[in-house]
């Protein structure tokens, strides 16, 4: 085999090798993201079901209108904070 053709097999190995370890970075990354977005995730879904509640009895019970509207507003605002986090049925 000539040296230029080993040559090119060793820039070609070189990088094989060099896409290997950053799809292996990536993957890492990626994985890692899931895990912390996970906890979060989870968190807004406990909170969205407790606002469910908080409103269900809001309306169900004889409380005054200022108050009905105040938790309306809480919810609301924290709606437009964590929408995206919650998946497309819960929303």
């Amino acid at each position: 085999m000539p040296e230029w053709g080993i040559a090119l097999i060793g820039v070609a190995g070189l990088i094989v090798g060099a896409i290997i370890t950053e799809a292996r970075h990536w993957l890492d990354r990626r994985q890692r993201f899931q895990v912390m977005t996970f906890e979060k995730r989870l968190q807004t879904h406990q909170e969205a079901l407790s606002y469910c509640y908080k409103l269900y009895h809001s309306f169900n019970s004889r409380k005054d209108e200022d108050e009905k509207y105040r938790t309306i507003n809480e919810i609301q605002e924290w709606w437009e904070s964590n929408c995206l986090l919650l998946d497309e049925k819960s929303r």
